[in-house]
């Protein structure tokens, strides 16, 4: 028997305790009290996993930070933290490589990276696929909670359509090979692995297909890497909104205003390039042609709340459709495929 507390306020520890009423417990008696962390790491555990440090956003009503409250991750025996945010965040220049707190965070941390050689786990080769991903991985000197250090190379086939996809992959083979799962246990968990709903899942609608990213706490780093997974596809229309309030921290609009700005003003640019190399003369193609608002790839539509908000911060005029619903179906009717990237919880079924 478990009775949910709802708290909607971002509340700290201490006044959630002070406010909980008595008569809550009166009824039965509860063996455990579970507090879900937003911050998503304790320094509980044989293995805790950072998988990254995108926005180093304000807390506890701006008297701490992401960084300083996601470093309790460091208590933990083995630590598996992607190797750019273990350089930028927690060892940086201000270490001489001989402090003690450098060391034991060194001495502990299996590190990942889409980039960084350096790291215990790198991406050799990667062949993206919508529906399947290739990848080659390579690992060396992974500390497992055995004692063992252990090093090689697999090859994984499973869903990761985008970079950051591929990046949560490889945290996920660190986190396996640091507790000692075997190989094949590792390539056949990912193998069937298809994604999770409302986090890059796909559906068809009408012969459409649609990619969701339905997710409370989508920001611009989020945002920019959806839309350039699709760079590559053809027929999509992306579909870009939310709701506020579903997180403590609310979304930067002028981020992302600024962001979805460059995206279109760089696709014009690309297009006026590719017309120019179009063998015709101006009496068939017009000034007015050439300088079109229209693109190719980026096309844009903005929705509910989050949308509305995002389209008055914007340089470029972009539609607006307030339901989300209503867009989606103006898409499909017009035999195009959807990127629907909408800031909300997926509960809320009449947004799917």
């Amino acid at each position: 028997m478990a009775k949910k507390v709802d708290n909607p306020d971002c509340v700290t520890i201490d006044d959630l305790i002070n406010n909980l009423s008595t008569d809550l417990c009166n009824d039965i008696e509860y063996g455990a009290c579970i507090f879900e962390s937003s911050l998503g790491v304790t320094g509980l555990g044989d293995v805790g996993v950072l998988t990254n440090l995108v926005e180093n956003y304000p807390i506890a009503k701006n008297t701490s930070n992401a960084k300083n409250a996601k470093k309790q991750v460091f208590d933990c025996d083995i630590v598996v933290i992607e190797k750019e945010t273990l350089d930028d965040y927690y060892i940086g220049s201000e270490h001489d490589g001989n402090d003690y707190n450098f060391k034991n965070i060194l001495s502990k941390s299996n590190t990942f990276s889409l980039y960084n050689d350096s790291s215990n786990v790198i991406a050799d080769r990667v062949n993206y696929g919508l529906n399947n991903t290739s990848i080659e991985i390579s690992y060396k000197n992974i500390k497992t909670i055995s004692g063992e250090n252990i090093s090689g190379s697999l090859s994984i086939d499973t869903f990761a359509p985008g970079k950051h996809h591929v990046s949560n992959v490889l945290c996920a083979v660190t986190v396996s090979l640091s507790l000692g799962l075997s190989l094949d246990d590792i390539k056949d968990g990912l193998a069937n692995f298809n994604g999770i709903k409302g986090r890059t899942s796909l559906k068809k609608e009408n012969g459409s297909i649609i990619i969701e990213e339905i997710n409370p706490g989508i920001n611009t780093k989020a945002i920019e890497s959806s839309i350039k997974m699709i760079n590559d596809l053809n027929d999509y229309t992306i579909i870009l909104g939310g709701k506020y309030g579903v997180t403590c921290e609310e979304i930067d609009e002028n981020s992302v205003a600024t962001l979805l700005d460059n995206f279109l003003d760089k696709s014009k640019i690309t297009n006026k390039a590719e017309i120019n190399k179009v063998e015709m003369n101006k009496d068939e193609m017009g000034e007015v042609e050439i300088g079109k608002d229209t693109d190719n790839w980026f096309d844009l539509i903005l929705t509910d709340d989050l949308g509305i908000e995002i389209e008055k911060k914007m340089s470029n005029n972009v539609e607006v459709i307030k339901d989300p619903i209503e867009a989606q179906k103006k898409i499909i009717s017009n035999n195009k495929n959807i990127l629907f990237i909408y800031r909300s919880n997926y509960s809320q079924i009449n947004k799917r």
